[in-house]
């Protein structure tokens, strides 16, 4: 429990986050596998007392009981396995997606803060075209740079493949939804995917203005 603690804590590291959500996990399933031993044991003892009784000839109602009880343990305690194991990759998988979260946010307000400032010094009247066009293309570099990193980063986290030329030439807004959803992918990283197109698409009109006015 002290480790799920950790794990679900977003005030730790990352670093700190993925060694406690492992330890939980190492832990819960040995405690689930150990319960489910224990329940596989008590069910066989029953049995080996329930058929040396009835060769002996004895009455053999009281472990009737018994015995239902203890296959129902065991089956609670199979399921409580599969559930701590379902648990586990949830909780990794969440990790992964604040991760990846965390990563985009830095790339997307990093590139927009940059942004911001190149161009109030592209649409300065008072410097040389020279120096304002050596902005406008550190800045279309930077754009390019940038949102290959993004698409990088999604696909890093996710394993997914992603054709972002096809996604961006994509006009039809229901045909792209339908087209990132084949992905795949959760419905957040989804949301965060659509958002980068978006804003590619933004800042590549922003970008063809800034170069016609200059």
């Amino acid at each position: 429990e002290l480790a799920k603690a950790i794990a679900d804590d977003t005030t730790k590291s990352f670093a700190e986050r993925e060694a406690a959500a492992q330890k939980a996990a190492a832990l819960t399933e040995k405690r689930a596998k150990l319960q489910q031993a224990i329940a596989s044991s008590n069910l066989s003892i029953i049995n080996r007392e329930l058929d040396l009784r009835q060769k002996n000839g004895e009455q053999v109602e009281d472990l009737l009981d018994q015995q239902l009880d203890a296959y129902k343990a065991l089956k609670q305690a199979q399921r409580d396995y599969l559930l701590s194991v379902r648990d586990n990759q949830k909780r990794e998988s969440e990790l992964v997606q604040d991760r990846l979260e965390k990563d985009l946010d830095i790339l997307i307000d990093g590139f927009d803060n940059q942004k911001t400032i190149n161009e109030r010094i592209i649409a300065d009247d008072s410097r040389t075209f020279q120096e304002r066009k050596a902005k406008l293309d550190e800045t279309k570099k930077l754009f390019e740079d940038t949102f290959a990193k993004q698409i990088e980063t999604v696909q890093k986290f996710t394993g997914v493949q992603i054709d972002s030329n096809a996604l961006i030439n994509e006009s039809d807004a229901v045909v792209l939804n339908q087209k990132i959803r084949g992905l795949g992918l959760s419905e957040i990283i989804e949301g965060r995917l659509l958002e980068i197109i978006r804003e590619r698409r933004t800042a590549t009109q922003d970008l063809a203005d800034a170069e016609k006015d200059l």
